[in-house]
């Protein structure tokens, strides 16, 4: 292998991490999750499952505006159009295919286990103990193989804050006897939103926004 080959696999090793460097897709994942902690507070507060409904897409729709401005304003200034070649659009591809098959197979599967059980107790062993299972394994396999994919290493981070999530709801309902759906959710939510900032920071620190002149020079 020549070493021209070699530095060039390294550049675009490099150019693809930097597409993920930004921590804008740290504060996206996290602000979907927060949408759910949304919804359960409405609920809690005793607003109707319509508004609950509302306020959890309406985070889901700053969430996707926030990616789109955030990657346009803050990314593209600083680092440019990125342009990945066969090997980068393959992994995306890959990535795409793995996520989109795991949500599909997951809530085919979730929807005839349910309507399949008439029995009230059993479908509350359903709830209770096969969705959290399924719930857990779903998270894990879904993240840890686009972490791998798309070389996005803090993917298994978030992996394991959204697995959490429905185990932590039911311990808490089970032991405490209390709803505190918007902490199962919202906790891991803040701990993925403080990380992606946290991320935001240190690239804004070292990509610094350069004047119009440095640009064209």
């Amino acid at each position: 292998m020549k070493a021209q080959d070699i530095d060039l696999k390294k550049l675009e090793r490099k150019v693809w991490t930097s597409f993920f460097e930004d921590g804008i897709w740290d504060i996206y994942l996290g602000l979907l999750l927060m949408a759910l902690a949304v919804g359960a507070f409405f609920t809690d507060v005793g607003l109707t499952e319509q508004y609950s409904i509302f306020g959890h897409i309406g985070v889901v729709i700053l969430a996707i505006f926030f990616l789109w401005l955030g990657k346009r304003l803050i990314t593209l200034p600083r680092m440019g159009t990125v342009h990945f070649g066969p090997k980068g659009k393959a992994r995306i591809t890959k990535a795409q295919i793995i996520l989109a098959i795991s949500c599909f197979m997951g809530l085919a599967a979730f929807i005839l286990v349910s309507s399949a059980i008439s029995n009230v107790s059993a479908r509350q062993q359903v709830m209770d103990f096969i969705f959290p299972s399924f719930w857990v394994t779903t998270m894990l396999v879904v993240f840890s193989f686009a972490a791998y994919f798309l070389n996005y290493r803090r993917l298994y981070i978030i992996g394991i804050l959204y697995a959490i999530t429905i185990p932590s709801d039911k311990i808490m309902r089970q032991f405490l006897h209390i709803d505190l759906t918007v902490l199962a959710f919202g906790i891991p939510a803040l701990a993925i939103l403080i990380m992606g900032f946290i991320v935001l920071a240190r690239f804004l620190k070292k990509y610094p926004l350069l004047h119009e002149e440095e640009q064209n020079a």
